[in-house]
């Protein structure tokens, strides 16, 4: 099994998270306090969803239907840009 290796301590894992707003960037008009989001940390440091808090890039989160739940929300943002990167790079006969 492939693991993230820590680059330093103290290292929290994760790569995929769901969470709720607590704080936006002054400005910010997709998200406010209170959106419950699904979000992916890329490279180059591709873990601490796993964290009471994260800093989170609004182009890689979005805000979770209110039929999904935080836990379901949470495993699709790689496996869903995989999914896309496939869509977009595999054609027929590939």
């Amino acid at each position: 099994t492939l693991m993230q290796a820590p680059d330093k301590f103290p290292y929290v894992p994760g790569g995929d998270s769901s969470g709720i707003v607590v704080e936006v960037h002054p400005g910010e008009t997709r998200f406010r306090v209170g959106d419950r989001v699904a979000c992916v940390f890329p490279e180059p440091r591709p873990f601490g969803a796993f964290a009471e808090y994260r800093l989170a890039q609004t182009k890689l989160t979005s805000k979770i239907p209110d039929s999904v739940s935080m836990v379901d929300a949470a495993t699709v943002p790689s496996s869903g840009l995989t999914a896309y990167s496939f869509k977009e790079h595999v054609r027929p006969g590939d």
